[in-house]
């Protein structure tokens, strides 16, 4: 995982707390998953 610089001007807090709400529920299992190949039937 990459660093993030808070002083940099494409921080994005709003964005940074939901990618890491998404990767608990993912953790949790509380997500649906889909493969590629079931994306083109």
């Amino acid at each position: 995982m990459s660093d993030i610089n808070k002083d940099d001007d494409i921080y994005n807090p709003d964005f940074i707390k939901s990618v890491e709400e998404g990767r608990e529920e993912y953790k949790r299992g509380e997500c649906t998953t889909i493969s590629i190949e079931d994306l083109w039937k």
